[in-house]
C-alpha cells in the first residue's frame, strides 16, 4: 500500500488543532523468526531490533548527500558543493517481506533518494539507499545512535587496536606505515565490518572509499560516509559473535583451507638481501640444509628474488615481468627438485605490475589487458620508485593472458605457490573492461588479484597442494587466498607498527572474516630502527608459533639482520617454537578432518 500525505492535508489538520507531531507518526515492520525492521515516517527513524524487541540499530538523522568533484585520490580535498538534507518521508510502501521508502526536502516535495529494506534470510537484513537522478553525487551520510556502552570490532586488519569505539576508521587499501606510527588506522587489508557483541554485525557492501566514525565527532552517534550515490548495508544477526561472522562469511564467502603442510613451518631463504647478486641457489640449499640436520619441522621454503633486477631496488624496476634471473638462480629447476626431495614445498614471489619497460607491459597494452587511462591508453602510475601498469583483472581474458604468462611459467620451473603482494596501487582515474573506475575498483582490485590466483590453481593444481598468501585485501578476499599475513611491520618494538602491532592485526582480521593468518618473523622493515636483534627474534617466534601459519623473513634488506641460524641458540629456540607450532597445527587439521567426516564432506 503507499501511504501519502498532502500538504493540504496538513493544513487542515493544523487549522482543526487536532494535528500534533505524534499524529503524523506512522509506522510499518516486516519481520523474521529473528529480527523485525521498523520504520516510522514523521520524523523517520528506522529501528532494527531482535526477538526480544531489544534495539540493535536505529538511525539518528536524516539521509545528507553531496558531490565533491575534483579529487584524483583521497587525500585530495577537492571542490564540496552544498550539501542535501532528505529527511522527509514523502511516500512509504510495505509488503509482507519488504519495505520501500522515498525520501524528499519536504511535504509534497519531489523524491530526492529511496530505500529499500528487505529479509535475505532469517539472519540477514538488507538496506538499499540511493540518491535519485543524481550521478555524480558521491557522498551518501546515515547516522545511527551509539550508546554509551555499545562497541565495534573488525573493520578489516587494522594495527592499534580490535576495537573501534571513539575513532575514525577510513576503508581505503594502500602501503601500510612505515615511519612515525601514531595510533595509525592506515592498513593493506580494510573490511567495512563490525561487530556489536549485542548481537550483531554490519557490512558496508560497497567498494568505495568509506569512513566510520565510531562515536569519535559525537559520543552518542555512529557516523558513516560511503563515497558513493549507494549506501547498501547488511546486519547479520548472531546472537553469539561466532554465530555473526558465520552469517557473514556465509553472504561474502568463506576461506577454504589450504593443504595441511601449510600448517607446519616455512623459512624465508632470499639471497639478494643477503649477499647482493650471488648465488641464490646455494643460500636456499643452506636454508634448507640447516632445517633439515637439525631436524626443523618446516615444510616450505619461500624465496622471493627469483626475478628481481638488482638487490638494491629489488623488484621495484621499470624492467619488473616475472621472469626468471638466470644470473642468480642458474639451476632453478633442480634447486626446487632437490627442495621437494627433501619433504619442502618451493615459494615465490608475485606482485601484478609490468614495468613499462618490458616485453610483457608492451604486449598487455596492445592486447588491452591492462587498466586504461582517461585517453583509452595503458595507464601508467608509480608503484614506489617504479613506473608500470597493471592487468585489467575485471576482463577474464586479461586474466587468463596473465595466468598463462606468468603464473604457468612460475609453476613449470618448481614452484608450489607464492607470497601474492601488494594490489594497493589502482589510481582512482584509471578505467576498467567492466565499466567501473578506480574509485570503485581501488579497494576491490586486490580480491581480484587473489580471484586471479585462485583460478588459475583450482586448473593447475585441483589437488589443493598450493598455497599463495596475501598482504592486501578487502571484503571476500577470504573466498579466494588460502593465507594473509599482517604485511611490513618494522623491527622493533613500537606500538603501532612493530611487534605489538601483529595481535590486533589479527585479530581484527579474523573477526572481519579471515581467520588463516601469518606474520613476518621478526618484521620486515628497518628503514626507522635498527636490524632484528636476538631478543626480538625470540620474543618474535614465540609469537609467530602461535598463530596458524608460522613463517620467517629476513627483511627488506638488512644484511645484519639476526635470523633463525644466526647461531646454534637460536636454531634451538626457533626448533622448540616449530614444534610447537606443528603440534598444535596437528591437533587442528586432526579435528578438521573429524569435522568434514560428521558433516558427510
Amino acid at each position: 500500500m503507499i501511504k501519502k500525505i498532502s500538504a493540504a492535508a496538513v493544513t487542515v489538520l493544523i487549522l482543526c488543532g487536532i494535528f500534533s507531531h505524534n499524529a503524523l507518526a506512522e509506522t510499518v515492520s516486516i519481520r523474521s523468526a529473528k529480527l523485525t525492521a521498523q520504520v516510522q515516517s514523521h520524523p523517520f527513524v528506522m529501528r532494527i531490533t531482535d526477538s526480544s524487541g531489544a534495539t540493535l540499530l536505529e538511525t539518528a538523522d536524516v539521509i545528507r548527500f553531496t558531490t565533491v568533484r575534483g579529487q584524483k585520490s583521497p587525500s585530495d580535498k577537492g571542490r564540496e558543493e552544498p550539501w542535501t538534507e532528505a529527511g522527509t518521508v514523502v511516500a512509504l510502501r510495505d509488503s509482507k517481506d519488504r519495505i520501500e521508502i522515498e525520501f524528499g526536502a519536504g511535504i509534497n516535495q519531489p523524491s530526492l533518494a529511496q530505500a529499500a529494506i528487505y529479509f535475505m534470510n532469517e539472519n540477514s537484513l538488507r538496506v538499499e539507499c540511493r540518491v535519485l537522478n543524481k550521478p555524480e553525487v558521491n557522498r551518501l551520510v546515515i547516522k545511527f545512535k551509539s550508546g554509551p556502552d555499545e562497541k565495534y570490532f573488525g573493520m578489516g586488519e587494522r594495527f592499534a587496536s580490535a576495537e573501534q569505539r571513539g575513532k575514525r576508521i577510513y576503508n581505503w587499501t594502500e602501503e601500510g606505515c612505515v615511519i612515525g606510527c601514531k595510533d595509525t588506522i592506515k592498513t593493506y587489508f580494510p573490511v567495512p565490518f563490525f561487530l556489536n557483541p549485542s548481537g550483531y554485525g554490519f557490512l558496508l557492501d560497497d567498494t568505495h572509499y568509506s569512513e566510520f566514525d565510531f562515536a569519535k565527532a559525537k559520543s552518542d552517534v555512529l557516523e558513516i560516509t560511503n563515497w558513493n550515490n549507494k549506501f547498501n548495508f547488511i546486519i547479520f544477526y548472531g546472537p553469539k559473535p561466532l554465530q555473526v561472522i558465520e552469517n557473514m562469511t556465509a553472504y561474502t564467502g568463506r576461506v577454504k583451507i589450504p593443504p595441511e603442510w601449510a600448517f607446519a613451518p616455512w623459512v624465508s631463504a632470499t639471497a639478494a638481501k643477503l649477499q647482493g647478486t650471488k648465488d641464490g641457489p646455494s643460500h636456499v640449499r643452506k636454508v634448507m640444509n640447516d632445517c633439515r640436520r637439525n631436524q626443523i619441522p618446516a615444510s616450505a621454503v619461500w624465496s622471493e628474488d627469483w626475478v628481481w633486477v638488482n638487490p638494491v631496488l629489488m623488484i621495484y624496476s621499470d624492467k619488473i615481468e616475472w621472469k626468471l634471473n638466470r644470473q642468480r638462480y642458474r639451476d632453478y629447476e633442480q634447486l626446487a627438485k632437490d627442495l621437494h626431495e627433501q619433504g619442502f614445498k618451493f615459494l615465490s614471489y608475485f606482485a601484478p605490475y609490468l614495468g613499462v619497460k618490458t616485453s610483457g607491459f608492451k604486449e598487455g597494452a596492445e592486447k588491452g589487458f591492462l587498466a586504461k587511462d582517461n585517453e583509452g591508453k595503458a595507464a601508467v602510475f608509480h608503484w614506489l620508485v617504479a613506473r608500470v601498469g597493471e592487468p585489467d583483472l575485471t576482463n577474464p581474458e586479461a586474466r587468463e593472458w596473465w595466468q598463462k604468462n606468468f603464473f604457468q611459467k612460475s609453476v613449470d620451473l618448481g614452484a608450489d605457490g607464492w607470497m601474492h603482494d601488494f594490489s594497493e596501487y589502482t589510481p582512482a582515474s584509471a578505467k576498467f573492461s567492466d565499466g567501473r573506475d578506480g574509485w570503485a575498483v581501488h579497494n576491490d582490485y586486490p580480491r581480484l588479484w587473489d580471484m586471479t590466483a585462485r583460478e588459475f590453481f583450482e586448473k593447475a593444481r585441483p589437488d589443493n597442494d598450493f598455497v599463495f598468501f596475501i598482504r592486501a585485501g578487502y571484503t571476500g578476499s577470504w573466498k579466494y587466498a588460502p593465507v594473509m599475513w599482517t604485511g611490513d611491520q618494522n623491527m622493533n618494538w613500537e606500538k603501532f607498527d612493530g611487534i605489538p602491532s601483529v595481535i590486533p592485526a589479527l585479530n581484527s582480521a579474523g573477526i572481519s572474516g579471515f581467520p588463516i593468518g601469518a606474520t613476518d618473523i621478526a618484521g620486515y622493515h628497518c628503514v626507522a630502527s635498527s636490524p632484528t636483534d636476538k631478543e626480538l627474534f625470540f620474543r618474535w617466534t614465540q609469537l609467530g608459533a602461535l598463530h596458524p601459519v608460522m613463517r620467517t623473513h629476513e627483511s627488506s634488506g638488512c644484511t645484519n639482520n639476526w635470523l633463525f641460524n644466526s647461531d646454534q641458540e637460536t636454531l634451538m629456540h626457533f626448533k622448540k617454537y616449530a614444534a610447537l607450532h606443528t603440534r598444535s597445527s596437528r591437533i587442528f587439521t586432526r579435528s578438521r578432518t573429524r569435522l568434514r567426516t560428521a558433516a558427510g564432506r
